[in-house]
C-alpha cells in the first residue's frame, strides 16, 4: 500500500499527530524547517536517544540495522533521522529507502531529501515508499497555499484579505523571507504598533525598512520573562571594520553576562563559516576567554593540554640529554 502524503501547509495546521514515520521533501527549505519542528512537537527531546545516518553511506544497510536494534540504556524512545543532502539519486540509494521500508522498526523514523525535486520524488522514491510512511510535500508553494499559510499565521491585526493578498504580491517568488518576518513580529509585543510595519513596502526585502524599525544601527533590547532579543548592525560607513566590530561586540556581549551571574559554559556563539569562528575565537582568546568549539577547538590554549605537552617535552628532551 502507498504512503499517505499530505501538503506542508495542511501538516502544520494539524495540531496533532498520530502519525510515527515521515518522509520529507521539496525545496522550500523554511517549510521543512517548520515541517521537522511540528514532528517533534510533542516529543521531550532531552530523554529521547538521536541518532543519524546518511542515505548516501556506503555502510548504510548495517548503520540503520544496528539503530533499529540496539536499546540506550537511558533512553526509552529513539528517534533515527535520515537525511540525502545530495540532488541526485542512484540505484545505492533507492535500495536504502526501500531497506528502511521494508525492516520493522518501533522507532520513530524522519527521511528528509531536500535537495530531491517533486518531480523525482514522484518518478522514483514514491512507488518504493509504504503506507509505514506519510509523506510532507515541501516544495515551493502555489499562491493558493501561501494565502493558507497567512492565514493560519498573521496575528489578528493583519489577517484580512486584503493585507494577505498584498503580502502575496510582496514576496512573490521569496516565501523563505515571509516566514523569516512572520517570526519576527512573534517577537513584538501584541499591542505593538511595529506590527503594523513589519511589511511595509517592497524595500522589505532588502532589510531597509527592519533597519529602520530597529532603530538602525542598534535596537533596544525587547524582553520577556522567557528571555530577550537584542540586534545589532554594522554600519558600513563607520571606521571599524566588520570583524573588528563583531569581535568588540561579542567581547562585550560576554563580559555583561559573567556580571550578570552566567557561566561561560552557559554562552553559544553562532557563526555562518568556519573562518569566523577562528577570528572570534582567537580574539576571545587573547582576552582571557576560555572557549571550546567542535569547529575551533582551541585545544592549544588550554592550560591543562599545554601542561601535559610541556611534561612530555621535558620528558623527552630530558631522556635526549641523558
Amino acid at each position: 500500500m502507498a504512503s499517505m502524503e499530505l501538503k506542508a501547509t495542511n501538516f502544520l495546521s494539524q495540531k496533532d499527530s498520530n502519525y510515527i514515520n515521515f518522509f520529507l521533501y521539496g525545496e522550500e527549505p523554511s517549510l521543512t524547517f517548520r515541517c521537522l519542528k511540528h514532528v517533534l512537537l510533542n516529543e521531550d527531546m532531552k530523554m529521547i536517544e538521536k541518532i543519524y545516518l546518511n542515505l548516501d553511506d556506503e555502510n548504510f544497510e548495517s548503520n540503520f540495522t544496528q539503530s533499529i536494534m540496539t536499546n540506550s540504556l537511558f533512553n526509552e524512545k529513539k528517534i533515527i533521522f535520515i537525511n540525502l543532502e545530495k540532488n541526485r539519486l542512484n540505484k545505492d540509494i533507492l535500495k536504502n529507502i526501500s531497506i528502511v521500508c521494508e525492516l520493522e522498526s518501533s522507532n520513530k523514523i524522519i527521511m528528509q531529501t531536500p535537495n530531491i525535486s517533486k518531480k523525482v520524488f514522484k518518478k522514483d522514491i514514491a512507488p518504493t515508499l509504504t503506507d509505514k510512511f506519510v509523506t510532507i510535500d515541501c516544495s515551493i508553494l502555489y499562491e493558493s497555499d501561501v494565502v493558507g499559510f497567512l492565514e493560519q499565521n498573521l496575528p489578528e491585526s493583519l489577517n484580512n484579505r486584503k493585507s494577505i493578498m498584498e503580502l502575496v504580491s510582496l514576496y512573490e517568488g521569496n516565501f523563505s523571507l515571509l516566514v523569516n518576518d512572520i517570526d519576527l513580529i512573534q517577537l513584538l509585543p501584541d499591542d505593538s504598533d511595529l506590527r503594523q510595519h513589519i511589511f511595509g513596502d517592497s524595500s522589505v526585502k532588502n532589510n531597509f525598512k527592519l533597519a529602520e524599525i530597529l532603530n538602525f544601527p542598534e535596537q533596544n533590547s525587547f524582553r520577556k520573562d522567557i528571555g530577550y532579543i537584542n540586534l545589532k548592525f554594522h554600519d558600513k560607513d563607520d571606521a571599524i571594520k566588520l570583524d573588528e566590530f563583531y569581535n568588540n561586540e561579542v567581547l562585550s556581549n560576554i563580559t555583561d553576562l559573567v556580571a550578570r551571574g552566567y557561566s561561560y559554559k552557559d554562552i553559544c556563539i553562532i557563526v555562518r563559516k568556519k573562518k569566523e569562528g577562528i577570528i572570534i575565537g582567537n580574539y576571545l582568546t587573547e582576552n582571557n576567554i576560555p572557549i571550546i568549539s567542535s569547529e575551533v577547538l582551541q585545544l592549544s590554549s588550554s592550560p591543562e593540554v599545554c601542561l601535559i605537552i610541556n611534561l612530555i617535552r621535558y620528558h623527552v628532551d630530558s631522556s635526549d640529554f641523558n
